[in-house]
C-alpha cells in the first residue's frame, strides 16, 4: 500500500493524475487520497489508472484494498497528503516534490 501511495504521489506531483482527470472518472481527491478516503473509491481510482496507463505499478486487488481496512487506508492517505503521523518520527511527504524523479522512457 505504501508503494502504491508513493506512485500515486509521483503521478500527482507530475500532474499526470490531475484533479481534472479524477473528476472525469467521477472521483475526488478527498474520496481517494485523503484522510476521508473510501476503499471503494480508492479501488476505482486504481482500476481507472490501470486501464488508462495500460498496466499497474504495485498492483493491488480489490480484496487487498478491502482487507487493508478503511482506518489504515485513511491513515496512509493522510500521511501522504501532508498530515502528521502520531507516535513516531514522521517523514513529512508534503515537504517533498516527487515531480523531480526522472522518467525513463522505454524504447
Amino acid at each position: 500500500m505504501i508503494g502504491k501511495f508513493v506512485y500515486l504521489r509521483y503521478l500527482r506531483d507530475r500532474k499526470i493524475l490531475s484533479d481534472r482527470k479524477l473528476e472525469g472518472w467521477g472521483l475526488s481527491e478527498s474520496a481517494t487520497l485523503s484522510r476521508t478516503a473510501e476503499p471503494e473509491a480508492f479501488y476505482q481510482l486504481l482500476a481507472h489508472l490501470d486501464d488508462w496507463l495500460n498496466g499497474s505499478v504495485f498492483p493491488l486487488t480489490e480484496e487487498q484494498v478491502e482487507s487493508f481496512g478503511v482506518e489504515r487506508l485513511r491513515h496512509v492517505a493522510s500521511v501522504f497528503s501532508g498530515d502528521l503521523s502520531s507516535g513516531q518520527m514522521a517523514l513529512e511527504f508534503a515537504n517533498y516534490d516527487f515531480s523531480f524523479i526522472p522518467m525513463r522512457r522505454c524504447q
